[in-house]
Protein backbone atom coordinates (compact mmCIF):
# COMPACT_ATOMS: atom_id res chain seq x y z
CA UNK A 1 0.00 0.00 0.00
CA UNK A 2 1.31 3.65 -1.20
CA UNK A 3 0.58 5.82 1.88
CA UNK A 4 0.84 9.37 1.10
CA UNK A 5 2.42 11.38 4.13
CA UNK A 6 -0.02 14.05 5.33
CA UNK A 7 0.95 17.32 7.44
CA UNK A 8 0.38 15.70 10.80
CA UNK A 9 3.03 12.38 9.37
CA UNK A 10 5.91 15.29 8.87
CA UNK A 11 5.22 17.60 12.03
CA UNK A 12 5.06 14.17 14.47
CA UNK A 13 8.28 13.11 12.53
CA UNK A 14 10.08 16.70 13.24
CA UNK A 15 8.63 16.31 17.08
CA UNK A 16 10.26 13.31 17.33
CA UNK A 17 13.43 14.61 15.39
CA UNK A 18 13.84 17.35 17.83
CA UNK A 19 13.22 15.12 20.85
CA UNK A 20 15.97 12.67 20.28
CA UNK A 21 18.11 15.84 19.10
CA UNK A 22 17.55 17.64 22.32
CA UNK A 23 18.02 14.31 24.47
CA UNK A 24 20.74 13.26 23.01
CA UNK A 25 22.20 16.93 23.13
CA UNK A 26 21.67 17.30 26.93
CA UNK A 27 23.11 14.17 27.74
CA UNK A 28 26.20 14.82 26.06
CA UNK A 29 26.56 18.13 27.20
CA UNK A 30 26.08 16.52 31.23
CA UNK A 31 28.44 13.58 29.86
CA UNK A 32 25.37 10.99 30.62
CA UNK A 33 25.06 7.65 28.97
CA UNK A 34 27.26 8.94 25.72
CA UNK A 35 30.59 10.46 24.51
CA UNK A 36 29.82 11.07 21.02
CA UNK A 37 28.68 15.02 20.18
CA UNK A 38 25.41 15.34 18.04
CA UNK A 39 26.06 16.88 14.54
CA UNK A 40 26.91 20.34 14.42
CA UNK A 41 24.58 21.33 11.76
CA UNK A 42 21.37 19.31 12.67
CA UNK A 43 19.81 22.30 14.93
CA UNK A 44 20.26 24.22 11.50
CA UNK A 45 18.75 21.15 9.53
CA UNK A 46 15.62 20.43 12.03
CA UNK A 47 15.11 24.42 11.18
CA UNK A 48 15.17 24.32 7.72
CA UNK A 49 12.42 21.16 7.73
CA UNK A 50 10.34 23.12 9.97
CA UNK A 51 10.07 26.00 7.85
CA UNK A 52 9.56 23.67 4.39
CA UNK A 53 6.59 22.04 6.82
CA UNK A 54 5.34 25.29 7.11
CA UNK A 55 5.42 26.39 3.75
CA UNK A 56 3.46 23.31 2.64
CA UNK A 57 1.17 23.62 4.99
CA UNK A 58 0.94 27.52 3.88
CA UNK A 59 0.66 26.50 0.54
CA UNK A 60 -2.50 23.30 0.57
CA UNK A 61 -4.34 26.37 2.40
CA UNK A 62 -4.32 24.56 5.42
CA UNK A 63 -5.35 26.24 8.96
CA UNK A 64 -2.77 28.64 9.98
CA UNK A 65 -0.08 26.85 12.53
CA UNK A 66 1.40 29.95 14.66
Amino acid sequence: MNRIKTSIDRICYYSRKVNDYSARRFDFMRRFGTTVQPPTNRAERLLRYKAAIYRRIQAEGSAAIC
